[in-house]
Order: C-alpha cells, then sequence, then structure tokens
C-alpha cells in the first residue's frame, strides 16, 4: 500500500514539475537556445537599412508582416573597420567573413582565414552564391589573386550571377533547371547570364542549390553575397529594390518554414553601407514612389547596420555589436573557447 502511495505522489510531483516548466521563448516565438546550427545560410544584402522593409510592408493595401520581421533575433552591427567610419559594402562584407576590422584593400587585410575556410576544413560542404552587377563588384575568386590567399576557396563550390563570354571554353556554367549535380568544388557561371543580363530569379536558384548543397550532408553552409539591391538604390529604381527585398524576404521565409520540422538550421541576414533616404508621407506621395524616384532624398549612409536571424543560435544575434563579430555569433556557445593559441577561429565540436 505504501509503494502505491509513493508511486501516485512521484506521479503528481512529476506532472506538477512539467506544468510549471517556463516554455522558452524569443521575440514570441518557441525557442531552443543553445542548438547546434549544423546548416548554417548567411545573406549579405548590400545597401539594406531598417526602413526599407516599407517598401515590401506597405506595397500593398494591407499591412502584412514580413518574413524578416518574423526574426527571433534582431541585432545592429557597427560597419566601421580601423580605416573608415564609412566602409564600402565590399569592405564591410569581407569585415564580417574575416572576422577582422582590419580590412583596406584585397590582399594582405587580415592573417586570418575566411569563415567559410573554417568550415570546409571540419567537414562541411560550403557554397557560395553571388549576384554581381559589374566588375566593380567585389567577387571572393578575386582573392585567389593574392598569393596568401591563393587556396581560399578550395573545397569551395562558388555560383556567380555575372555576364561571361559565350565561348569562354575554361568558363565551367550550370543552371538550376538542368537538374545539375555538385561535381569538384570551383567557380560556376549562372548560363541565363551569358546575353548580360541574368533571368534566373535568385529564390529559384536558392531553392535548387540548397538541397544539393546539404542532401546527405551533417553540415553545410551557404553565403549568399548580393550586390543589386545597392545599385537598385543607387539608380533610384525603386520599383526594382522591391522586387529584389521581396525576392530576399521569400528567401528568408524558406528557411523559417524549414525549421518548424528541424531544429539545427540558422538564418541570417546582414547588410553593410545601408543607403538611407527619407521615405515620403502617406497617401498620394507613397503612391507615386515607384513612378517618381526624385522625391526621394538621400542621404549619407548609416553607420550602424541591420542583422535578422532566425533558427539555431539566433539568440547570438540579439543586440549591438561590431560586423566583424558576425561570423563568431554563428558558432558562439557559452563557456566555450573559440580561439586557439595561433588567433584562429575554432568551432565548438
Amino acid at each position: 500500500m505504501r509503494s502505491v502511495y509513493l508511486f501516485f505522489c512521484s506521479i503528481f510531483l512529476m506532472t506538477l514539475v512539467v506544468s510549471c516548466s517556463p516554455v522558452q521563448t524569443l521575440n514570441l516565438n518557441t525557442h531552443y537556445f543553445n542548438q547546434d546550427a549544423k546548416h548554417i545560410v548567411w545573406m549579405q544584402v548590400a545597401g539594406l537599412s531598417f526602413d526599407h522593409l516599407a517598401l515590401i510592408k506597405f506595397s500593398s493595401s494591407e499591412e502584412r508582416l514580413t518574413s524578416l520581421e518574423k526574426s527571433q533575433c534582431v541585432g545592429k552591427a557597427w560597419s566601421y573597420n580601423l580605416y573608415e567610419l564609412r566602409p564600402s559594402a565590399e569592405l564591410s562584407f569581407l569585415s564580417q567573413v574575416y572576422g577582422s576590422q582590419n580590412i583596406k584593400s584585397q590582399c594582405g587585410d587580415s592573417s586570418k582565414k575566411p569563415f567559410w575556410k573554417l568550415f570546409t576544413e571540419n567537414g562541411y560542404r560550403a557554397g557560395v552564391l553571388e549576384t554581381l552587377n559589374s566588375k566593380k563588384d567585389q567577387s571572393l575568386v578575386d582573392l585567389q589573386e593574392c598569393s596568401e590567399q591563393s587556396n581560399a576557396l578550395e573545397k569551395l563550390w562558388v555560383w556567380r550571377q555575372r555576364a561571361f563570354k559565350k565561348n569562354d571554353t575554361s568558363i565551367k556554367t550550370y543552371h538550376y533547371q538542368e537538374g545539375f549535380h555538385l561535381d569538384k568544388p570551383g567557380v560556376y557561371f549562372d548560363k541565363s547570364c551569358q546575353t548580360g543580363f541574368c533571368y534566373t530569379s535568385l529564390f529559384e536558384q536558392v531553392r535548387s542549390l540548397w538541397p544539393k548543397l546539404s542532401e546527405n550532408q551533417t553540415r553545410s553552409f551557404l553565403l549568399i553575397r548580393d550586390f543589386s539591391y545597392q545599385k537598385a538604390l543607387k539608380g533610384k529604381n525603386i520599383s526594382l529594390a522591391k522586387e529584389i527585398l521581396l525576392e530576399f524576404d521569400r528567401i528568408y521565409s524558406f528557411f523559417q518554414k524549414m525549421m518548424e520540422e528541424r531544429k539545427d538550421v540558422l538564418v541570417v541576414l546582414s547588410s553593410s553601407a545601408p543607403k538611407r533616404f527619407e521615405l515620403p508621407a502617406q497617401g498620394v506621395n507613397w503612391s507615386k514612389l515607384e513612378k517618381n524616384p526624385n522625391i526621394l532624398l538621400y542621404r549619407r549612409t548609416a553607420l550602424i547596420s541591420p542583422v535578422f536571424a532566425s533558427g539555431a543560435q539566433s539568440e547570438n544575434f540579439c543586440g549591438v555589436f561590431s560586423e566583424s563579430e558576425l561570423a563568431k555569433r554563428m558558432i558562439w556557445k557559452p563557456e566555450v573557447n573559440l580561439f586557439g593559441e595561433d588567433g584562429y577561429l575554432r568551432l565548438p565540436f
């Protein structure tokens, strides 16, 4: 009889403990803290500012919540380095992937390895998708010209959306609709860009490339670098800028939905050189924004950039920090020393 009494008491206590356990949340969403981010997607969008979300949030008569607004964590990153208060987007992106503020040119910027190199050396399958509009846009492929970074792209797939010479037999190409396979790591050009204009959407590219990159892989990493949004803003092509921003919102939503079934995915969107402008008041001026972009008043680039994160370890991106800390925050865990004696960043596993 005593054993039965103790049994029911233990059941009661267990029920009481479970019922009193708080549900972990972040930004009003259920969240599991300190999860291992085994599959990481990092989007770098040049020129994006917090205010720009209004372009897609108020693009219809019904106000909607964008996918970026649904982020579990939103942070702010200082964009300055040791030499400039307002560095270019290209330099800021390098600062983000190198984890260093010692950035001033393509070669000799840092003695540290780029972030993707750390991944490929630790069993990750890693790839980079670049949207480049002109030769002025810096490609990661340019790093191979530096003697100290000659092997920077080793074991890395690089997919480039940039115009190329159709008859150049040295160029390797791909097209997301052709059911291509990931052969050897290297640099591949999107076939749709050979006429000078890329016809494939970035969302379709990502939706096709990501399964190939991550399938049968314990860990994977995809870096998306975009300069097309910044170019549209500079040209005051607000209609195109809104279209590009909607595309990134769709990509972000694609991975958010994936997180409903798995807890090991992290998606991060960071910016650089945020281009600020005065958005008009509601009413007639707002409706004429796309047709008459001259009503926009441009200001100097912001000193601080938006960072949006969802998924595993997204809690690391809440707050204000230097953009050179972005890479570290993707793998940081409490009470884990991420740096070895040589100063190189280490993975915490």
